[in-house]
């Protein structure tokens, strides 16, 4: 009788067990989840080593003006680095050996993180609760979900960044507060989760990136980040596809048909008119026509006579006129402002280089296809 009363009791519990781990949803009571968000404590030579990383994109983050809030340490070396970054030189490691050392002796203190490490960690556990809705995506259409994501907290940067191979983010911690070090937690997951197999696959802009990663974000945790906020910089072209109500089980097919079916809606028309307009002589140059970026097609030259319109990120930004020699186009803008790049023209592919001086105007550059 005991034998038999026994084996009830337990199987009773291994019941009750089973249907506590297995129940859930989408609410913030949730599953149990097996993702784990590992915070690592910084050091010296973590922290030198993401400022010289951000050093090094100096040209991107100026050519999306304050839609990112850097920041680095205002100093002498770090802001030369800069500025030889703007004007398309390049660090070495006398560079990364004076920025080692500064960190070590001079701006590094462990203390600093003291807070910032209690509440990262309390965000991180609050994320490992709520990664199980990641599973549904990456079983529909490959979102890349990981064992674990290891989170570095540092004082620079923007809000955080990321590494979609090796499942690393970087979270600036501005005030310890533990639900805005979530949104950023939660952000970076997602962005690391579509890189691959949406992002880099379709080649989508970085304005259009950061707005699909806003919109699957909201989707997911809307419950437990009432304080998320979609970002003014991200390309609002691209709402439209969230309107259908399974999006987010065909997001990579839907985001793939978006691109496809007119080129996510931009209309280069437009930025050839803004050309021609732009021009006080019409006859044409060897650059004659329409040219889009091989590796973006939201970056795109137009050139009419001697007038130029310049497309980032989908929109005609920069209009003036142009002239060409000795293997350089000269620009100067609506705004007063003159620079030069080098050029090569090859059949149909045209390769614009960084400017070879200083300048004051975020450069575009590249390989680009004639239309």
């Amino acid at each position: 009788m005991k034998t038999k009363l026994s084996l009830l009791i337990f199987i009773i519990l291994a019941f009750l067990l089973f249907s506590c781990d297995s129940s859930g949803g989408g609410g913030s009571g949730g599953q149990a989840s097996s993702v784990r968000f590992i915070v690592n404590t910084p050091t010296y030579r973590s922290e030198a080593e993401y400022v010289f990383n951000q050093i090094q994109q100096t040209v991107f983050f100026d050519s999306f003006g304050s839609a990112y809030d850097l920041n680095l340490p205002n100093v002498p070396l770090i802001n030369s680095l800069k500025d030889r970054v703007r004007a398309g030189g390049t660090l070495n490691l006398n560079d990364w050996d004076q920025l080692i050392t500064l960190f070590r002796n001079d701006i590094f203190n462990l203390a600093d993180y003291d807070r910032a490490i209690v509440a990262m960690n309390n965000a991180a556990r609050i994320a490992e609760q709520h990664a199980y809705r990641f599973v549904r995506y990456n079983r529909r259409w490959g979102f890349f979900l990981p064992p674990e994501f290891n989170i570095h907290i540092s004082l620079y940067g923007p809000g955080g960044s990321y590494n979609p191979f090796t499942a690393e983010m970087s979270v600036r911690v501005r005030d310890n507060n533990i639900p805005t070090l979530l949104d950023v937690i939660l952000h970076e997951a997602v962005h690391i989760g579509i890189e691959q197999n949406i992002i880099m696959r379709y080649n989508v802009s970085q304005n259009m990136k950061e707005r699909i990663v806003d919109h699957f974000t909201v989707h997911l945790f809307d419950d437990i980040l009432p304080n998320y906020r979609l970002q003014s910089m991200g390309d609002p072209s691209i709402d439209v596809i969230f309107r259908e109500p399974d999006v987010f089980d065909h997001l990579p097919t839907r985001v793939r048909d978006y691109l496809r079916d007119g080129q996510a809606g931009l209309d280069y028309s437009e930025a050839v008119n803004i050309a021609r307009a732009q021009a006080t002589v019409s006859t044409p140059t060897p650059l004659e026509g329409l040219w889009i970026n091989r590796a973006n097609w939201a970056f795109a030259f137009a050139f009419q006579g001697n007038g130029f319109s310049r497309v980032m990120d989908g929109s005609p930004e920069l209009s003036g006129t142009f002239t060409l020699s000795s293997g350089n186009i000269n620009f100067s803008d609506q705004w007063g402002r003159n620079w030069s790049q080098p050029y090569t023209l090859s059949g149909g592919q045209l390769v614009i280089d960084m400017p070879s001086g200083s300048v004051n105007v975020p450069p575009l550059f590249g390989t680009f296809t004639r239309q």
